[in-house]
């Protein structure tokens, strides 16, 4: 055995020196091949193993081999983690960057489109005014899809500050409707709001949750058939305040309904009638709602449509 195992005639001179009497190697394995052997030798002692000790050892190269396999487990993981997370810093600084540099120019088309609105080159026919007018909402469109992939970016590299104050459930809703009305004329939609019977405020960033609503909003837009209605109400609790956004649309899939909030996913992109956007509205919602130490949830039945429901902390309400 010592001569089977040498590695040259110095290795095995010395082993020799040593005197061994007895030995035991038992391997390393936890599923699948052995991945080593721990081996107890005796010398000094003049001991020789017995089976009761081959027992011990395999017991000894079994928790060892558990061990080991947890080490280079955690390691692999760890490697993984850290590579999934450069790639997902490379991901928002190319999306930030590729988001900028793609404003500057929709910026000038919408400079240069106002002048000639203006008439500051001169008279445009009503033709002329209707072209450059479709010019100008396709180059709003296309800026509200940079501005989410921006704010996605931001929200993923934790750029993003939320600044948190009391404020009214009241002054929250207030001016929804400005934004909204136009889309809402389009598709011939009705929208209720049901604000609290009492004075209630929520700790909020003000700009942010009207950012979320908004976002709602619109996404019950998208997917509700002409002529239908979308309802806000509010449910109040004893330390939360609950804004319910329903809609009589076409609803979401029952296995689908958490992946509407992953980035880039929009659950009826496949149907016949096309819809705006690149799917990031509601993750960016879901982001800000829980920066915000709330949380954004979805029921849903197709065919009957869906309630967006936005849960923000209750907080005293200012004087």
């Amino acid at each position: 055995m010592l001569v089977a195992g040498a590695i040259d005639e110095e290795h095995l001179h010395i082993s020799r020196e040593l005197g061994l009497r007895s030995a035991i190697v038992v391997p390393l394995a936890t599923i699948g091949a052995p991945f080593g052997t721990l081996t107890l030798v005796s010398a000094e002692s003049r001991r020789r193993y017995t089976s009761d000790d081959l027992v011990l050892a395999g017991e000894l190269a079994r928790r060892a081999a558990f061990a080991v396999d947890n080490a280079r487990q955690y390691r692999r993981a760890r490697e993984a983690q850290q590579a999934a997370e450069a790639a997902n810093l490379a991901k928002s600084q190319f999306l930030a960057a590729m988001s900028h540099e793609l404003r500057t120019p929709l910026n000038a088309i919408a400079g240069y489109v106002d002048l000639l609105l203006i008439g500051v080159h001169g008279a445009i026919t009503a033709q002329q005014q209707t072209d450059l007018e479709r010019v100008q909402k396709a180059q709003r469109h296309l800026m509200s899809l940079i501005t989410d992939i921006l704010n996605f970016a931001r929200l993923e590299a934790g750029h993003v500050e939320v600044r948190l104050s009391p404020t009214p459930v009241s002054q929250v809703f207030s001016d929804l409707r400005i934004f909204v009305d136009p889309q809402l004329g389009e598709r011939n939609l009705t929208l209720r709001c049901e604000q609290p019977k009492t004075d209630v405020a929520v700790r909020v960033d003000i700009e942010k949750t009207r950012q979320i609503l908004l976002n709602l909003i619109s996404n019950s837009v998208k997917f509700t058939p002409r002529g239908g209605k979308i309802d806000i109400t509010c449910v109040v609790a004893s330390d939360v305040v609950e804004v319910r956004v329903t809609d009589s649309g076409i609803g979401i899939p029952t296995d689908r309904l958490e992946s509407v909030f992953e980035p880039f996913v929009q659950v009826h992109r496949s149907l016949k009638e096309p819809t705006g956007g690149v799917g990031l509205g509601l993750a960016i919602s879901r982001d800000l709602a829980r920066a915000m130490g709330g949380d954004l949830r979805v029921n849903s039945t197709e065919g009957v449509g869906s309630t967006f429901s936005l849960t923000l902390r209750r907080a005293d309400t200012p004087r």
